[in-house]
């Protein structure tokens, strides 16, 4: 039952995102990307530390957003603590992308109690290809770090937003 919990809610957050960037609600402005986040570089999936943890058990809410890279069939992950820090990106291949958040799962539920003891997750499928490169190698433009920063953001604002409805039926 824990499984199929887990896995609905999280289908749930990837069709409601799927659509486009999560909405800010109340018309609130996302706030400027960090320099870290604009600093941020990838790190090959295929190719990283499987004894290092994917992220740091402390954090609350992680948003994954899935944008497309500058060839055919690649791919980086960015998870993103909170809306605005940036834990890690990943480059990776189509194929990949699924472990990755497989493996973020994996993370965060445990195989016992309830999907709502732990952290939320929420994952944000491709929005559009990358502009060209900037010249700082394996670097990314900063209107595009802008961008995925905001689509974070609007995707941490809705899991607050979710997180507290959901608080306040359980207290009913």
């Amino acid at each position: 039952m824990v499984a199929n919990l887990r896995y609905a809610s999280l289908l749930v957050l990837a069709l409601v995102a799927c659509g486009g960037r999560a909405p800010a609600p109340n018309n609130v402005t996302a706030p400027p990307a960090s320099r870290a986040a604009l600093a941020a570089k990838p790190s090959v999936w295929a190719e990283r530390d499987r004894s290092v943890a994917l992220f740091p058990k402390s954090i609350g809410r992680l948003q994954i957003v899935v944008t497309p890279g500058w060839v055919e069939g690649e791919h980086y992950a960015w998870l993103v603590s909170n809306g605005t820090d940036v834990v890690r990106v990943f480059k990776a291949r189509s194929t990949e992308i699924g472990d990755i958040v497989d493996t973020a799962i994996r993370t965060v539920y445990p195989t016992v109690g309830t999907p709502l003891d732990q952290l939320s997750i929420g994952i944000l499928g491709s929005f559009h290809k990358p502009p060209p490169p900037p010249p700082d190698p394996g670097g990314f433009p900063g209107d595009y770090v802008q961008e995925v920063m905001r689509t974070a953001w609007g995707i941490d604002r809705e899991q607050v937003k979710i997180g507290g409805e959901i608080g306040a039926h359980a207290g009913h």
